[in-house]
This record gives structure tokens, sequence and C-alpha cells, in this order.
């Protein structure tokens, strides 16, 4: 479950990009070409599962235990979506990106190596040609990971590392 109340739709701001006790990030450069073409349904998920567990409203940050923290990107043709899951309290923050390079998931990978890498376990880049459920599920399952895929009416998809209710509860600042 997704309660969406907090979606940022603005440009790439640092915020976007800073995790709990993280520095900001230099926004997105402009794309130097147009993306590449892809076909219209492809998605990309890139999901980065990090060794801590966190809370963004209160400032605490630990060893993960059964459930980590995630960084994650979606990635559609037309748009890029940045979704951070907080494990301690299942805050979640979704940022809908404006300007994203060209090799948006080259991006993502970079971004989340250069911000969470004292504190990343692996990135995983999961690519779905459809959303049958069918082909989510192996997509994930090739990849190692539960078929826990949430889909939202705001165009995003996000892992659920626990199929816990994820609301947002806390904006950065």
């Amino acid at each position: 479950m997704i309660d969406c109340r907090h979606v940022m739709w603005g440009a790439l701001i640092a915020a976007a990009v800073a995790g709990c006790g993280r520095p900001a990030a230099a926004p997105a450069p402009a794309p130097s070409q147009a993306r590449p073409a892809t076909a219209a349904s492809e998605r990309t998920l890139v999901l980065a599962v990090l060794t801590v567990q966190s809370s963004y409203k209160d400032n605490v940050e630990k060893p993960a235990g059964q459930v980590p923290d995630t960084v994650q990107w979606w990635i559609t043709p037309d748009t890029t979506w940045r979704i951070k899951t907080y494990a301690i309290d299942h805050d979640i923050h979704i940022h809908s990106l404006d300007k994203v390079p060209a090799s948006a998931v080259d991006f993502a990978v970079a971004n989340t190596k250069e911000h969470y890498g004292d504190v990343l376990r692996k990135i995983h880049v999961v690519k779905f040609s459809d959303g049958n459920s069918k082909t989510v599920a192996a997509a994930l399952a090739q990849a190692g990971l539960a078929d826990q895929l949430e889909t939202s009416p705001q165009g995003f998809a996000f892992w659920n590392p626990d199929r816990g209710a994820y609301t947002s509860q806390s904006r950065p600042e």
C-alpha cells in the first residue's frame, strides 16, 4: 500500500537525491541528447538495497535488521521516479524528475553509488518488457528478489522490502 500525499512533482532538487544525514547532490545535468527510443511499455527498476535502516523524521540510522532501507529508481520512457524507503517507520519519499540524462539507468546507478556507497549492500537493475504479473515475477526472481513490486496510480512502481504499508510521513528539507 502506498500513500502518495507528499509526492513532489518539480524539477530534480538536492533533497530528491540526498539521504538521511547524507550530503545533497548537485542538480541533474541537462540532457545532452534526447533519450534513445525505447519500447513504449519498457520499464526499469534500479533497486539499491542498503545496509542500514533509518527514520528520516527522527534522524536515526542503524544497521539493517530484517528490513533494510532502499533507494529505487523507476524509469519509464516518459518519466523517471526516485523512491526512498525508510525501514524503521515505513516512511517513503517519492520524486518525479523532470530532466534526466539520456542514460537514466547509468545516472541512477552513479548517483546512488555517490550518495549511498558507504551503506550500499547491492544494486539490482531489473528490466520489465510489460506489466504482466508473470513477467514481473520472473524478472524479479531472476534478480534474486521476491515478487513484491507495488504500482501506483501516479505511474511509478517500487519494490516493497517487507510488504509493509509505506506512507509519506516527512518531507525532505
